[in-house]
């Protein structure tokens, strides 16, 4: 029997990981807004502008980049988020950003050829890289510009490895791999060139950028975001256990705890290229 493509995040991004970010897109946004700035400027999204928004979540970037942009598209496999994202752009009255539930590696728009592809912490999930990239560039124009963000490799984001380290107190954390889909998926610099040269691309650049990763308002704050978006995890303890990963996320976020917040170290790549 042939698995479609991505079936395993489609599924998980239709289910409590998407109903996670729905409830708290607010945090999550907050965790990654130090990196918005210089992101927002790589897009450098013109009046004239196509953009395609790959993985576009809950649409609060790509609801700023449409206040540049001639119209911008963006797609995401969670319908939950895609819902978010359309009530979040009528309040807004954004009419020229419009956000549709489909899977880009194999259904991209066709609204195309687009002059900026972009995508922010989206792109990392395809279960087949080469493929999805060849797609985005074949829906791009001749010249036009890919933007990514991605995250770099586990040893340079405790924000996730130590907090994946904790709600595991009895055995190995499990640390998504970095040559498959996760959020580590495009993690290694080397992949990234090689997955976007086989792709199409040229003139395939990465930019190192590190900033504070906010985890919560305070400790509170942190353990309660961190328990709802693993609540699947907790689950499968008994009390004893449960209440283990409990105590080492509080003395985690207690040990990150400052005056703007819980941080941590996190390190991305800023990924720019082109279609010839």
């Amino acid at each position: 029997m042939t698995t479609a493509p991505n079936a395993e995040q489609r599924a998980r991004w239709n289910g409590p990981s998407g109903t996670a970010w729905t409830e708290y897109a607010e945090h999550f946004e907050r965790g990654y807004a130090d990196y918005d700035a210089a992101y927002l400027a790589a897009v450098d999204a013109r009046a004239e502008d196509l953009v395609l928004d790959v993985g576009s979540g809950p649409g609060a970037l790509a609801l700023r980049i449409a206040t540049t942009a001639r119209r911008v598209v963006g797609v995401d496999v969670s319908a939950p988020l895609v819902d978010l994202a359309r009530r979040r752009a009528q309040a807004a009255g954004r009419d020229n950003a419009i956000f549709v539930a489909a899977d880009a590696q194999v259904d991209p728009p066709d609204e195309g050829p687009f002059d900026v592809v972009v995508s922010h912490f989206g792109s990392m999930f395809f279960d087949d890289s080469v493929a999805a990239f060849t797609s985005l560039c074949r829906a791009l124009r001749p010249g036009g510009r890919l933007v990514l963000l991605t995250w770099q490799g586990p040893e340079r984001n405790p924000w996730q490895v130590e907090v994946l380290r904790a709600l595991h107190p009895d055995q190995e954390a499990p640390i998504p791999p970095t040559d498959g889909p996760s959020p580590f998926g495009l993690s290694d610099a080397a992949r990234v060139r090689s997955v976007l040269g086989a792709a199409g691309f040229v003139d395939v650049e990465l930019e190192d950028l590190r900033a504070p990763h906010w985890s919560g308002a305070d400790p509170d704050d942190a353990v309660r975001f961190t328990v709802t978006h693993n609540a699947a995890v907790l689950d499968g303890y008994d009390e004893a256990a449960r209440r283990r990963a409990l105590d080492r996320l509080r003395a985690l976020f207690e040990a990150h705890h400052t005056r703007d917040g819980v941080l941590f170290d996190s390190a991305t790549w800023l990924v720019r290229a082109r279609r010839p």
